[in-house]
């Protein structure tokens, strides 16, 4: 599932991202939080779907180069719920 459009939302005093209870409801407990590589916003991914993204960019990498795209792909990733 893939949201259309834009959201403009700012960090709260304890620097926490609020996401409305309508998409919490869509992208279940848990969800992953990345910063988009070609523009400036974040991405927010289900569990669900944050394991089809990773498993569909590491079965496309060399097992030799796994470990490093790893650590790219997680490095700036936070996994809230």
């Amino acid at each position: 599932m893939s949201f259309v459009g834009s959201f403009s939302h700012s960090l709260d005093a304890k620097n926490r991202l609020f996401i409305p209870a309508k998409h919490r409801e869509v992208l279940g407990d848990t969800v992953m939080v990345v910063r988009n590589l070609e523009r400036k916003c974040l991405i927010v991914y289900s569990m669900e779907e944050w394991d089809k993204y990773v498993d569909s960019v590491l079965s496309k990498i060399p097992v030799s180069r796994r470990q490093d795209i790893n650590r790219f792909l997680f490095r700036r990733s936070l996994k809230t719920g």
